[in-house]
């Protein structure tokens, strides 16, 4: 160990290891007791530190960074740090400081390359774009972006001034904006990575590349040629009126996306434009509307969701090891069985598809097809990827091959007598230890597992349509799951891409239970006369990404209606369903897959459809005020998801909030049902229940939990934690 190793490890804490060969300094980060490194206050610290003292040290002419992680370069800023952050002038200081560390990388004198592996996120691509050169692993494990929007602040180390510069500034508007993230090949395309290689070569080759940009003394200047101002690009990202007119867009398009609910994304445009003025005081902007969007609602919300879906990943902890999933089979292959089978594929899992005609077989390769084929387009596939993903599935009219089967999802028609007979026929096709998995939105579990010879096997797995956009899977355990098989589709939820929930079996689960005095509501609310089109943009306005009227013809009037009456029969006459579905079924207008329903749509666009609107109510025009219109709807909403959590649905409010999110698409920036009950007042939502159960019924009467929380003035969940609550 040479001089300056052994004064880093003296006056530092052992996150960062330095060793210095030949002139070349390899610091690798590799955070004590975390599973990934992040960017704390102690680590910024320490690497300061160090790179101080790779500035005075004359051995060293070139720096590799590296991590000491397995699929980990760095996950961002600590998130603990940001949630206890309650004060803007902090907020600012933490900003600044780490612009200043990242500053002194960027002006070290000497070549700082990034040896990149795994998950480069937020703090951590900041980092990487202070170095002079970023080397990638081709892996599929590395990812890079700044996703800091989806928490809703800016990136607050330098980045909003650095991205720019180094892949221009429509692209960068482009990542900041919009938080995604890029794998290592659409990267390097992009100019964020210089150059790929194998994992098992990567530190090896940003050596050998730190000793080619020392010895060339160019270092400096390694970035991609700029575009020619006489293109398009160039001329948007290179001229006074041509980067105004990008900011412009930009601008337009956030405010029509978010309509007004997200500040982050205009703020972060404000900071790039304050980097592109050249005013000297462009880190200062930055910092200062970090430290303003880290102090919003919205902020701490999405936080607390994040916060949610990492809790999330424990989910299934307390069960058994699951069994492993090498092939799945699906029973039915209507739209929501090829929307699964396409997502197994995609995920590297052989697919066996039934159905008992041939035509619906057919329609679910070429739905597979088109969403593999958008995969490509999105360069996430490449053509290898597509033929070899497309070949994982295969059909059949019979059961054959199920014997194969470590799983089986049925995913027929939404009819007890009719899945009972088919999960029947399934168990007597495959071997005993196979596992079988119901996709129904609301009919009971335990019903149907009473029909098989081994009742134990059979856990609800319900997709939310669109199978490949939707994020939520309710895992529902019937009276006769086994653990086991519990723990077995949680994780193929998992290997899937999805949020999986786990729900006790009753009748409409959790999701369809809490949405259906949403949708209910509102057709009631219409019978009295209030307007279609004005109650879907007061839902839109709140933050639902679609009204009621629009969601019944998305889910289809025809599964609207079947929920409904399940819910009545299970839940009493509170869930009593409004006449709409049910008369537009009659009608035939079973919704947008029809291209009539509430709306009528022609080439794909909806429209209203006043005239038919007219003869399915018999009152007159009425027009409630807007709060009116939310306290019945949200209200009733609020009571039946506290009622879940009276009935032990779900395990606690986190997993409830967390799946409503990601199941309908509750507003994110309110962080949930139960946290925007917490922000009005358990104790006044439960006045307005009450002042709506003398007007209008005992539907609005407030279960004992309501009662219970109102009395003692308490929360759904705890407040913002304190220092000693984080760990």
């Amino acid at each position: 160990m040479g001089t300056l190793e052994t004064s880093v490890n003296r006056e530092t804490q052992g996150a960062l290891r330095v060793a210095v060969e030949e002139g070349i300094a390899r610091v690798e980060i590799d955070l004590p007791a975390s599973k990934v490194n992040k960017l704390t206050t102690a680590l910024m610290t320490e690497l300061e530190a160090v790179v101080d003292m790779l500035a005075g040290s004359q051995e060293v002419q070139a720096v590799v960074l590296t991590s000491g992680k397995p699929d980990t370069f760095i996950a961002g800023a600590d998130i603990d740090e940001i949630e206890l952050l309650d004060d803007v002038d902090a907020a600012r200081e933490k900003s600044r400081f780490g612009q200043r560390v990242f500053e002194k990388i960027e002006h070290l004198g000497k070549p700082v390359v990034a040896a990149i592996h795994g998950a480069c996120l937020g703090g951590g691509c900041e980092l990487v774009l202070a170095c002079h050169y970023r080397l990638a692993s081709n892996d599929a494990a590395t990812r890079i972006g700044l996703p800091e929007v989806k928490l809703g602040i800016v990136p607050g180390f330098g980045g909003t001034q650095r991205l720019p510069r180094v892949v221009g500034l429509q692209a960068a508007l482009d990542l900041i904006l919009t938080g995604r993230l890029l794998d290592a090949r659409r990267a390097v395309r992009l100019g964020l990575v210089d150059a790929l290689t194998y994992r098992g070569l990567l530190v090896e080759e940003a050596t050998r590349t730190a000793r080619r940009l020392a010895d060339s003394g160019r270092w400096q200047y390694a970035r991609r040629a700029r575009k020619s101002l006489l293109s398009l690009p160039g001329f948007l990202d290179r001229t006074a009126l041509g980067r105004a007119l990008v900011l412009r867009g930009a601008r337009n398009r956030v405010r029509a996306q978010t309509r007004g609910h997200y500040p982050a994304p205009l703020a972060a445009i404000d900071a790039v434009r304050a980097g592109l003025r050249r005013g000297g005081r462009a880190y200062e902007r930055e910092a200062d509307l970090l430290a303003q969007m880290a102090m919003t609602p919205e902020s701490h919300n999405l936080v607390r969701l994040f916060r949610f879906t990492e809790n999330n990943k424990r989910t299934g902890n307390d069960l058994p090891e699951p069994r492993a999933i090498r092939q799945m089979a699906i029973v039915g292959a209507g739209v929501m069985g090829g929307g699964i089978a396409q997502l197994a594929a995609y995920h590297d899992i052989r697919v066996r598809l039934k159905d008992i005609a041939a035509e619906q077989l057919l329609l679910a390769l070429r739905t597979a097809d088109g969403l593999m084929r958008k995969a490509v387009k999105r360069r996430r596939l490449d053509a290898a990827g597509f033929e070899n993903r497309m070949a994982h599935i295969s059909t059949t009219l019979d059961y054959s091959g199920f014997a194969l089967a470590d799983v089986v999802v049925e995913a027929v028609v939404e009819k007890m007598e009719i899945k009972k007979s088919v999960l029947q026929e399934v168990e007597s096709h495959v071997r005993p230890g196979c596992i079988l998995a119901t996709n129904t939105s609301a009919l009971s579990v335990t019903e149907m597992a009473q029909a098989l010879r081994d009742p134990g096997r059979l856990v609800g797995m319900h997709f939310f349509n669109p199978v490949h956009r939707m994020p939520l899977v309710e895992v529902v355990r019937s009276e006769h799951s086994r653990p086991e098989a519990v723990s077995t589709v949680v994780a193929l939820a998992r290997r899937l891409g999805k949020t999986p929930v786990i729900v006790r079996d009753a009748p409409g689960f959790l999701v369809n239970r809490i949405l259906a005095p949403f949708l209910n509501e509102s057709s009631l609310l219409f019978e009295e006369g209030e307007g279609i089109e004005r109650l879907d943009a007061i839902m839109r306005r709140f933050g639902m990404p679609m009204g009621p009227f629009e969601l019944i013809d998305e889910v289809g009037t025809d599964v609207a209606h079947k929920v409904g009456v399940t819910l009545h029969e299970g839940l009493g006459e509170r869930m009593k369903p409004a006449g709409l579905a049910g008369k537009l079924v009659e009608a035939g207008r079973l919704g947008r897959k029809g291209n009539v329903g509430v709306y009528r749509y022609v080439d794909r666009r909806r429209r209203p459809d006043r005239a038919h609107w007219n003869t399915l109510r018999h009152a007159g025009s009425t027009r409630y005020a807007s709060d009116v219109l939310l306290d019945r709807v949200l209200g009733l909403m609020i009571n039946e998801a506290a009622r879940c959590l009276e009935e032990g649905i779900v395990s606690d409010a986190r997993e409830l909030d967390l799946a409503l999110v990601f199941g309908i698409g509750f507003p994110p920036f309110r962080g949930g049902l139960l946290r925007y009950a917490d922000e009005r007042g358990v104790g006044e939502i439960v006045a307005r229940l009450h002042e709506l159960e003398r007007e209008l019924g005992p539907r609005f009467a407030p279960c004992e939990m309501l009662l219970r929380l109102a009395a003692d003035a308490a929360r759904f969940h705890p407040d913002r934690p304190s220092a000693e609550a984080v760990e």
